[in-house]
């Protein structure tokens, strides 16, 4: 069973009272104001990008210190000397590491090796010189110090 609904106005009846004594009828409304409402939606797009390239040139690596300035390392020095002894200060106060055992000399093997990283297409003289993993601990990147050559392709 449906019931279809729809807007009707009607006119006002009056009639007189059959009651001892004639009474007026007066006509009231009554509305709910308009209810407002407000949608906001927030998106951060400020990006910040930065790519680095090294040019390589040649087959050996070749120490650049040599050129390097002495006397503007020293004045560089001298400048940053009084903030790091200021943060090693800082840090040898720091109540960070209370409570944790240094248990190098324990004698007690809590550490284990579960697996050794080896690519065998590298020269086994190459050491790791970076080692980053994701926040899970699913991924672990090394890095090797060694020319790579990357070409992009792009596909139009």
């Amino acid at each position: 069973m449906s019931v279809e609904f729809t807007d009707e106005s009607l006119e006002p009846v009056e009639f007189k009272s059959s009651w001892k004594r004639e009474r007026s009828v007066a006509e009231q409304g009554c509305q709910t104001r308009d209810v407002y409402t407000n949608s906001v939606e927030v998106q951060s797009n400020e990006k910040f990008d930065q790519e680095v390239q090294t040019d390589y040139g040649g087959d050996s690596y070749k120490s650049q210190g040599a050129d390097a300035d002495s006397q503007a390392l020293a004045e560089f020095l001298h400048r940053v000397e009084p903030m790091v002894m200021q943060c090693l200060n800082r840090n040898l106060k720091s109540k960070a590491f209370d409570g944790i055992l240094d248990q190098r000399d324990s004698g007690l093997e809590t550490i284990t090796c579960m697996h050794t990283l080896y690519n065998a297409e590298l020269d086994e003289k190459l050491q790791v010189t970076d080692l980053s993993w994701n926040a899970t601990g699913s991924t672990l990147a090394a890095t090797y110090p060694i020319k790579i050559v990357i070409f992009f392709y792009y596909i139009r």
